[in-house]
């Protein structure tokens, strides 16, 4: 005679089943609520009429041949956090970064653009209260084919003129087979090669009333 299946084997895997997917179910609810309220961009606000404006100069020294393009960027950070929720899943707090293109004159062997520590609007982006801007980082990247040479500073509160001058490789200027961002060194002695480098002279100035 056939064994009979017991009668409660379909019952005890219907919960189990529904239970998967309700919690599947509640996962997707709480990743969409946290791609909403977390990781977008705010609607960011630039601002027509800044008053910490900034000159930035940029010039290279023992060039070992010609650059493709030079870039100036500026970049900014929401530096009150608690203005940013929390993400429901992971807890933390996906802060706010947005980054300014600026654009670039040259004066002979200078190149310039200007910024703004002030340029973009607080704004209560989250009803959490208002979130405050805060510069970051101005700098340039200057392109050699597939090579990025980068060379950034950030103002102090006070308005003071500020500078950097790292030292890069001419070996990594002529090996452009692969893609690579380099950021140089501040101290010429510790690369391979101390006397075959070219070096990026950044400075920021305040803008006279």
């Amino acid at each position: 005679m056939k064994p009979t299946r017991p009668l409660n084997f379909v019952a005890c895997k219907r919960p189990a089943i529904h239970q998967r997917r309700l919690i599947m179910a509640i996962i997707s609810v709480l990743l969409a609520v946290s791609c909403s309220h977390g990781s977008g961009e705010p609607n960011v606000q630039i601002n027509p009429q800044p008053k910490q404006i900034f000159h930035l100069f940029a010039s290279i020294k023992n060039a070992p041949g010609p650059f493709d393009s030079v870039e100036a960027t500026a970049s900014y950070e929401v530096e009150n956090w608690p203005c940013v929720p929390l993400a429901p899943v992971s807890g933390a707090r996906n802060v706010p970064h947005h980054t300014l293109s600026l654009p670039v004159t040259r004066v002979g062997d200078v190149y310039q653009a200007t910024f703004a520590t002030d340029a973009l609007i607080d704004g209560d982006y989250f009803g959490r209260g208002i979130c405050h801007w805060h510069l970051t980082s101005a700098g340039v990247s200057i392109r050699h084919k597939n090579r990025k040479f980068d060379a950034s500073v950030t103002p102090p509160s006070d308005g003071r003129e500020t500078s950097t001058a790292p030292y890069f490789s001419i070996e990594s200027y002529e090996d452009t087979a692969e893609a690579l961002i380099d950021t140089g060194l501040r101290d010429r002695s510790e690369l391979t090669q101390p006397d075959n480098a070219f070096q990026i002279q950044l400075n920021a100035r305040k803008a006279t009333p």
